[in-house]
């Protein structure tokens, strides 16, 4: 489909009288019609642009476990309108910032997954899961700070992790190398 700007020039039309869709010049905004937008309107009955449209795309995403989506659909209904489903909007941001911060946790960024692990805790402060969760993954940090560089840090830390976690990470193996390596560190 070419693309024309609008000319005052009279359109060719066929013998009935109705301009040609092949010969007729498309303007700019034609071309590039807003699809899914048009598609969210028709299906809610809502304008996808509102905080109601977002709504519509964080149900969407949130359903289909689409994190970072669901997320930016839900900030952009506290923006649009902050007092908008404000009880259910925090809910699930609440919700989506665990299930990120759980994303990063298995996928090794637990520098990610802490700050995820903040902005629940910034909904709910006294979420007890959340809170440990963050905890453990701060301890486990401590860890990889000290680790190799201060075995009996290291195992004093591990020690107070495993007996709070012993199945968490590789907490139960590092605590034996650290054990190990100090030992060996001593001989010497």
């Amino acid at each position: 489909v070419e693309v024309s700007t609008p000319t005052s020039e009279p359109l060719p039309s066929l013998s009935d009288g109705v301009p040609s869709a092949a010969t007729s010049p498309i303007t700019t905004s034609q071309a590039v019609a807003p699809v899914a937008t048009n598609a969210i309107a028709a299906a809610t009955g809502t304008p996808a642009d509102s905080a109601a449209g977002y709504w519509e795309k964080a149900q969407a995403a949130i359903k289909a476990g689409r994190w970072q989506e669901a997320l930016a659909a839900l900030e952009a209904v506290r923006q649009l309108d902050a007092n908008y489903r404000t009880v259910e909007r925090n809910e699930q941001l609440l919700n989506v910032y665990v299930s990120l911060a759980a994303e990063k946790d298995n996928e090794d960024d637990l520098e990610q997954a802490l700050q995820y692990y903040d902005k629940a805790l910034t909904l709910r402060p006294d979420d007890m899961d959340v809170m440990r969760e963050r905890d453990l993954i701060t301890r486990y940090l401590d860890v990889l700070t000290y680790y190799e560089a201060d075995w009996s840090r290291s195992i004093d830390l591990l020690e107070a992790l495993y007996l709070d976690e012993p199945q968490y990470r590789d907490v139960e193996s590092r605590l034996q190398e650290a054990h190990t390596a100090y030992g060996d560190e001593l001989a010497l």
